[in-house]
């Protein structure tokens, strides 16, 4: 499986999961001039952006998310914030690992509230 490929099946897995838990989708792949959001929900008034990591291989996770991709999605969550017109009181950046199996089962979901 491809990289884009692994990346678009986490994050339809990562949404579908949100969902499941009673989260407001609001978008997807919201691209902006500073970098891309992966995920965008409402849980209850609290915003959240968020990163999907999809691996194959647990020990990948610890060095999913670098400095200069929070950097970005910081600086296109306030891109999101000016541009569209969706109320809250509070948000937060989330990421969600994915961990696949060889055949492309889901192995394990974790979800880190608040990683920025």
């Amino acid at each position: 499986m491809k990289t884009k490929e692994l990346g678009y099946l986490g994050e339809q897995i990562a949404k579908k999961y949100l969902i499941n838990k009673g989260f407001t989708f609001i978008t997807e792949n919201y691209f902006t001039k500073k970098g891309e959001i992966d995920l965008i929900f409402l849980n209850q008034d609290i915003l959240l952006f968020i990163e999907v990591k999809t691996r194959k291989n647990k020990n990948d996770f610890d060095i999913a998310i670098g400095f200069q991709k929070m950097k970005r999605l910081r600086a296109s969550a306030e891109i999101f914030i000016e541009k569209e017109d969706v109320s809250f009181k509070e948000m937060q950046f989330d990421v969600i690992f994915i961990l696949l199996g060889p055949e492309g089962n889901v192995e394990e979901i974790g979800h880190k509230p608040n990683f920025l």
